[in-house]
């Protein structure tokens, strides 16, 4: 995403920073950065949002049941014998309190994750 955000600036942008005395650096922290705001927030709720549901790392890694994160949590819910029934109501209750953060975020941030994916101010 930052990749198409950078070649989608003009050169002349660069050109004229260069023209007002701007080295590099402030180049980049004083006009590249502000204009990729909405790319970045559109990044951090992806990323986010892909962290939050990971599995298999956080299984691996954790050796406590007090440091498990909420997914392997759901799936400890789930029986392991064959004799036992699912208590598919606890099972469907985790899941929604686990679906929570990740929509809090996304209405908080719809805006700026729509206009960084779009690539537009409006």
């Amino acid at each position: 995403m930052f990749r198409q955000l950078f070649r989608s600036l003009p050169r002349e942008l660069a050109e004229a920073a260069v023209l007002d005395g701007a080295t590099a650096m402030s180049f980049f922290w004083k006009i590249v950065l502000p204009l990729a705001k909405q790319t970045t927030a559109a990044l951090f709720v992806v990323l986010f949002i892909y962290g939050w549901n990971q599995y298999l790392w956080p299984l691996l890694i954790t050796q406590s049941r007090s440091l498990e994160v909420v997914v392997v949590g759901i799936q400890r819910l789930v029986p392991q014998s064959g004799t036992e029934l699912p208590n598919w109501n606890v099972m469907m209750a985790a899941a929604m309190m686990a679906l929570f953060p990740p929509i809090v975020l996304i209405v908080l941030m719809q805006r700026y994750l729509v206009q960084g994916i779009l690539g537009s101010d409006k």
